[in-house]
């Protein structure tokens, strides 16, 4: 995906705290590969730090000012229903599953330097991109999500905050310095979009339905009977 034709905020000054955005570059891998490895347990391929920083993905960094250096990024692909892995293939309902043009959005990544921690920068990153997600040419996306470590409770709040819920637990998701870890997958449903239905949402929905086709039943035989009442006075 090329890098998303929006030229707005690109460069703007935050209240109390300034930063400057703009998106990755490669000049920036060697910088982003040493933040990566003190923001994230997960260590990345060298063509991971490629891809982000070519245009493929939404890569959003927020910069220094005055010296340039990157404060923190946020890091989002689209891609349709079919290219996502299997354990994410039941993300939104089945009459929006089946559409050819639905789209989702995948979070790869969102870390800010400890110095613009608890300075709203991560909001600000992730409303960035959200505003865009929602942008009258993204109207096709209907849901952004994400996977998280099961034990990372800062950035599970951080989500919930901002109105993702948990879809599922992904028991030995990531392997991590030798070890399996346990990882939950976040939503957020925007542009219309739904998530899949329980069974208990069905059996709600099927009994709605039962309940205003006997409803209509009941009305019918009642209209009937007082055409018949009628019928008969006029025989009387």
């Amino acid at each position: 995906m090329a890098s998303p034709p929006v030229v707005y905020n690109l460069f703007e000054r935050e209240a109390e705290i300034e930063w400057n955005f703009r998106f990755l570059n490669p000049g920036d891998i060697a910088e982003l590969k040493d933040l990566c490895q003190v923001w994230f347990p997960v260590r990345y391929p060298d063509m991971w730090y490629n891809d982000v920083t070519s245009g493929k993905y939404y890569s959003l960094a927020a910069v220094h000012p005055y010296d340039g250096h990157i404060l923190g990024i946020i890091v989002c692909g689209v891609k349709s229903l079919d290219q996502v892995n299997q354990e994410d293939a039941y993300l939104l309902c089945s009459k929006q599953a089946s559409c050819l043009d639905t789209q989702v959005a995948y979070i790869l990544s969102l870390g800010v330097t400890d110095s613009c921690r608890r300075k709203q920068l991560g909001s600000t990153l992730l409303n960035k991109l959200l505003s865009y997600l929602t942008s009258p040419v993204m109207q096709t996306v209907k849901v952004v999500y994400l996977h998280v470590l099961a034990t990372n409770t800062p950035a599970i709040k951080f989500y919930e905050k901002h109105s993702f819920v948990q879809h599922l637990y992904l028991p030995f998701y990531y392997h991590i310095a030798g070890s399996c870890c346990d990882a939950r997958s976040y939503a957020l449903y925007i542009n219309g979009g739904k998530p899949p239905q329980t069974v208990i949402s069905q059996l709600r929905g099927r009994l709605r339905r039962l309940f205003r086709i006997a409803f209509r039943l009941c009305y019918c035989r009642f209209a009937a009977l007082r055409i018949a009442a009628s019928i008969r006075s006029l025989f009387k």
